[in-house]
């Protein structure tokens, strides 16, 4: 098929090449191979047994964020001069206008949007609790919609939720819903959490973002030493409550500041256009 350069973003991918063009001498294809963030996630043992299997399959790697480097530096894999880092970037979105009226809020309502997969580590039922005590606590009208499938999907929708919270599953239109909204919410313990798509779409509708500090989000959300929005540590591996919950509240409540975040999070959503980042 005329194949120079296999580009791989899975383990599973990049061993299986590897040790197809080890075993078959296959000398005239280039394999570049991309960690976003899975590499974490063994144990040393385990990354022992894949490392072997790609070393001298693999050309060259990328990783999006610093952290990716750990487990091959920790195994001595790490070569820094077939090594590179490359930013996630993406295409900037046509936006199509959904009214809040088709959701149920109204125009006076400060909306956070979540969306990711719907699996535990990504904070969804702490996000609905943070929201919940953030409206009891300043008396803001506050809402939440959560965008994306999974396990807790399913658990939530198979029970009746409070009214400020809106369950929308898997769209394939999701920066039409970060448009809608006035701050994106990524409370996520996620071990191989590291640099989040989810907040380049954030950025690229104009909105800023509240985050766990894990992998590349601080740097993502950092523009002329100012944040597009407000990051906060992991307390125990989990989301500290009571932490997101004041987060919640100044953005809502402070509302200079979060003009100052939204023109950063604007400026930010340039930087991550595709073509800044291919060039």
């Amino acid at each position: 098929h005329g194949i120079h350069v296999i580009h791989t973003h899975h383990q599973a991918m990049q061993t299986f090449i590897a040790s197809v063009v080890k075993t078959y001498h296959i000398d005239d294809v280039v394999h570049v191979g991309t960690s976003h963030g899975m590499y974490e996630n063994f144990d040393d043992h385990i990354l022992s047994h894949i490392f072997r299997q790609c070393e001298g399959g693999v050309d060259y790697w990328t990783y999006v964020a610093d952290k990716n480097l750990a487990p091959f530096q920790r195994h001595n894999f790490y070569n820094p001069k077939l090594f590179f880092k490359v930013p996630n970037g993406m295409k900037a979105p046509i936006i199509h206008h959904i009214p809040r009226s088709e959701l149920g809020i109204g125009e006076d309502v400060f909306v956070f949007c979540l969306i990711s997969r719907a699996i535990p580590q990504k904070g969804w039922m702490q996000a609905i609790q943070a929201v919940g005590e953030a409206r009891r606590e300043c008396g803001r009208d506050i809402h939440l919609v959560l965008v994306g499938d999974g396990p807790v999907y399913e658990e939530l929708k198979s029970s009746p939720q409070q009214d400020y919270v809106h369950l929308m599953g898997h769209r394939d239109n999701p920066c039409d819903y970060y448009a809608l909204s006035d701050a994106c919410l990524l409370p996520s313990y996620y071990k191989s959490e590291s640099a989040p798509l989810t907040i380049i779409e954030a950025f690229q509708c104009g909105i800023p973002v509240i985050a766990t500090a894990l992998g590349e989000i601080e740097n993502m959300l950092t523009i002329d030493g100012e944040l597009a929005g407000s990051i906060f540590p992991l307390q125990n591996e989990t989301v500290p409550l009571s932490t997101l919950t004041q987060h919640i509240i100044h953005m809502v409540t402070d509302s200079q500041w979060y003009s100052e975040c939204v023109d950063r999070a604007k400026r930010k959503g340039r930087e991550f256009d595709i073509q800044v980042i291919a060039e």
